[in-house]
């Protein structure tokens, strides 16, 4: 189930199925962060992982975050992470920042909408459909979508 606060989305995957434990010790502490930026002051902020708000702290609300922890990622990794790297040349992991950038969302969007329509897992369409529509805002305004974990 998601739950929106301000400008950031939770996603926990407890909330479909209990994931599989591929890896042993699951950090379920650590914030796993999709973001894309609603200007271009707040892209150039993402690209330098400039993600905080200056006054509250809180994740810039020039951005919109789909936040997840551990558990979630080792699930959507097999979904959408290693087919958006082997497409898009990219390398979205959990130690490495990574970006999609504008010349590259058309074919992103299509990836994705190839992937939820190509499944009956509830979990990949939610999550699917949420990154689907953060990659949309990012065609409609010109920046970038950042995966910050």
């Amino acid at each position: 189930m998601t739950m929106r606060t301000d400008n950031i989305t939770f996603f926990d995957i407890n909330d479909y199925c209990t994931p599989v434990n591929k890896y042993g010790y699951v950090d379920l502490n650590h914030d796993y962060r999709i973001l894309v930026a609603l200007d271009d002051e707040a892209a150039n902020k993402l690209w330098g992982c400039q993600l905080y708000d200056e006054e509250d702290g809180g994740i810039n609300r020039q951005m919109i975050c789909l936040s997840f922890h551990e558990d979630t990622f080792y699930y959507m990794e097999d979904h959408f992470f290693l087919f958006l790297n082997a497409k898009l040349d990219l390398y979205i992991n959990m130690y490495e920042e990574e970006y999609i950038d504008t010349d590259q969302l058309d074919e992103a969007i299509s990836i994705m909408e190839n992937i939820i329509d190509n499944t009956d897992d509830r979990a990949v369409i939610d999550f699917g459909q949420k990154l689907l529509e953060m990659l949309k805002i990012a065609k409609e305004r010109g920046t970038i979508m950042g995966f910050c974990f």
